[in-house]
């Protein structure tokens, strides 16, 4: 059997209101974490959005058509 290792990244980020800046933070995290290594990065749940249900029909996108 082959033995393999890969590494994972989990992004903890600070979110706004702003999603194009959410979006620019995100993206730039993952090529960090890229260049460190990583073979799969994990962002937070709503990296796009404020949490909080009162945001989802102003954040929602089309899938699979949405900037994200």
């Amino acid at each position: 059997m082959l033995k393999r290792g890969f590494k994972i990244a989990l992004v903890q980020m600070k979110v706004g209101a702003d999603k194009a800046q959410n979006i620019e933070t995100a993206v730039r995290e993952i090529h960090k974490a890229k260049s460190q290594g990583a073979h799969i990065v994990a962002l937070p749940e709503c990296f796009n959005s404020p949490y909080g249900t009162k945001w989802f029909p102003e954040y929602a996108e089309e899938v699979p058509s949405g900037a994200t």
